[in-house]
């Protein structure tokens, strides 16, 4: 069987070269000054969105660890571009599915009865998930996934995940799809604020260097 394709979400920040030049004008500080603002802007803004977009899969996925979404978060990468500089960060997040064990939330539902059952054929014992029946689990998510329900599925023996067979009869966890809520809690609540973000940052970093003094080291 094919192995499941990889989701992910790529939200790219563009910047509004011509904005970013109409501020640095009202500051009387050197171009050295204004380029070494605008990297430690960036690198600010790139951290502040990477912790904001963990804190929005954290509300929405409720994850056991927080380790699992921090694989799933990349820190931002920093492109730089010609004219003004570095104008563009871009985010990525896998967005594939996750299994119901690295989730909170609750199994319920009616499982395959336990039972002591042979093959006649072969005298082993048959497996529950081969026999007759009509049972589904449900998984309740403790975060914004809903319910997800999986037919002919039982708990696994540490009771912390549901399985079943798929259409090979190979044995696989069931998980729950992350795409569809994830991607639009990123979009609304991370990258719609992020280039106000960076020209906030930047806007704090001139005021600091020039009230400081700092700017005078770029004179030479």
């Amino acid at each position: 069987m094919a192995r499941e394709r990889v989701l992910h979400g790529n939200a790219v920040i563009d910047i509004d070269v011509d904005e970013l030049v109409k501020l640095a004008a009202g500051f009387d500080v050197p171009r050295k000054t204004i380029h070494k603002a605008w990297g430690v802007a960036l690198k600010k803004a790139a951290i502040t969105l990477r912790r904001r977009s963990l804190n929005e899969f954290k509300e929405v996925a409720a994850p056991r660890s927080m380790a699992m979404v921090s694989r799933r978060i990349m820190p931002p990468f920093i492109f730089r571009k010609s004219g003004f500089g570095l104008d563009e960060i871009k985010l990525w997040f896998g967005l594939n599915r996750v299994k119901v064990k690295d989730l909170k939330g609750r199994i319920t539902g009616k499982e395959p009865p336990r039972h002591s059952l042979r093959d006649p054929n072969t005298g082993r014992f048959i497996a529950a998930s081969e026999r007759a029946g009509s049972w589904s689990l449900a998984f309740n998510s403790a975060g914004e996934l809903g319910t997800q329900t999986y037919d002919n599925a039982w708990r696994s023996k540490d009771r912390k995940n549901i399985l079943s067979r798929n259409a090979s009869g190979r044995l696989v966890a069931a998980a729950v799809p992350l795409y569809d809520k994830i991607h639009v809690r990123i979009e609304d609540n991370v990258i719609a604020d992020a280039e106000e973000l960076v020209l906030k940052y930047f806007t704090h970093e001139l005021q600091w260097r020039l009230k400081s003094g700092m700017w005078k080291g770029d004179l030479t």
